[in-house]
């Protein structure tokens, strides 16, 4: 069997789609004796830096060029000799691209965390967008989802959403978990080995991982830890990814800066933090799936966060909480000052954030999905 991915980035870029395209390549490529990888770069056309500049600068709307239909049927023009008959199944994160891959004898398998629907006034940079913009990418998304052979998502808020907003039947649709982008696996006995030093700590360490201080609710974490400072609970909070604002008082943070997967250093850095950490902490304003929550659990801690996009497919009572986004810092605070002084309730959950790991949110549950559906011949 001939197989591509095709993005328009390198999908085996470990800082692409925080890692998540370099750990599904690496599984495809485990079962696929032949596989390419290919980066489909989108050339802008000058209507296109025209268009843009008509409706971002002088309309004061936002024009997305990868929606731009004109603009990709251009650049398939030119690579279509590239994929047509050349493939039996093309694998993309990216549904734009999947009505101008998909040919006559060919197969599509589209794998996403979200559709345009769920992110359209939801995420920022989906905000106030032109209504060509608009129109284009909800043609290109229904067509997609009607086009793929195969579509795996990785939570029930896109599930529902395809259903109910694109109407596509369910036959082809699983719900699939991303897993741990940390090439770490730690048995029971190490795990509980951190989690007795987690409960030696005088002090209560959350780790805020996030490049999005403001979406990520970097505000509402450094106010939990404040508040259970002020409450006479030690607290501090560990920031990686993003700088904190200026305007915030630094006194109760751990700053470190972006941490890079593709350096030793830092992933050694990110793992000690796992380690030590007593709780992740994300009160996300808008989210789909994060993959720090697979590589929290993976180290067995435990998570607090907020009630949005698909946040709910992968936090529940036995590895975490979850808050209203208006209600988490009172909420959060009152859960830590009720139950982390009860270090028999704090090793529970820690114990079933690792089992919740292993049962549903590592990249095993997703390869045995293609391998079954392969073995079946569905490929």
């Amino acid at each position: 069997m001939r197989v591509a991915i095709i993005n328009t980035y390198n999908s085996r870029d470990l800082r692409m789609w925080s890692g998540t395209a370099f750990y599904i390549c690496k599984i495809f490529e485990k079962h696929f004796i032949q596989i390419d990888v290919i980066k489909l770069e989108l050339k802008r056309t000058f209507f296109s830096y025209l268009k843009g500049f008509y409706l971002n600068r002088l309309k004061g709307k936002k024009y997305v060029y990868q929606y731009d239909i004109g603009l990709l049927k251009y650049n398939f023009l030119k690579h279509e000799q590239s994929f047509k008959n050349k493939y039996d199944l093309i694998i993309t994160f990216e549904f734009f691209l999947v009505p101008f891959l998909k040919f006559k004898d060919n197969r599509i398998l589209l794998w996403t965390d979200a559709t345009f629907d769920n992110l359209h006034n939801y995420y920022e940079y989906l905000t106030n967008l032109s209504n060509i913009t608009i129109q284009n990418a909800s043609n290109l998304q229904a067509r997609s989802l009607l086009c793929a052979d195969y579509i795996f998502l990785s939570s029930d808020w896109a599930k529902q959403s395809v259903i109910k907003k694109y109407n596509i039947n369910t036959s082809k649709i699983s719900v699939l978990p991303f897993g741990s982008n940390l090439d770490t696996f730690l048995n029971l006995n190490e795990i509980n080995s951190i989690i007795e030093e987690r409960k030696k700590n005088d002090v209560v360490y959350f780790f805020f991982p996030s490049v999005d201080w403001r979406r990520k609710g970097g505000e509402l974490a450094l106010e939990v830890v404040n508040k259970l400072n002020f409450l006479g609970i030690k607290s501090r909070l560990i920031v990686a990814g993003c700088k904190v604002p200026d305007n915030f008082s630094k006194e109760n943070i751990e700053e470190l800066g972006f941490l890079d997967k593709t350096v030793t250093k830092d992933i050694e850095t990110l793992i000690s933090i796992y380690k030590r950490s007593s709780y992740l902490i994300l009160p996300s304003k808008a989210d789909c799936t994060p993959i720090v929550f697979n590589e929290s659990n993976s180290f067995a801690l435990p998570i607090l966060s907020t009630i949005t996009g698909g946040v709910h497919s992968m936090i529940n009572e036995n590895n975490g909480k979850i808050f209203p986004y208006e209600k988490f810092v009172d909420s959060a605070v009152h859960f830590i000052t009720s139950n982390h002084l009860n270090s028999s309730f704090y090793e529970k959950l820690c114990i079933n954030s690792y089992n919740y790991y292993i049962e549903h949110l590592n990249w095993g549950i997703a390869e045995n999905k293609i391998v079954n559906m392969f073995q079946k011949n569905k490929f």
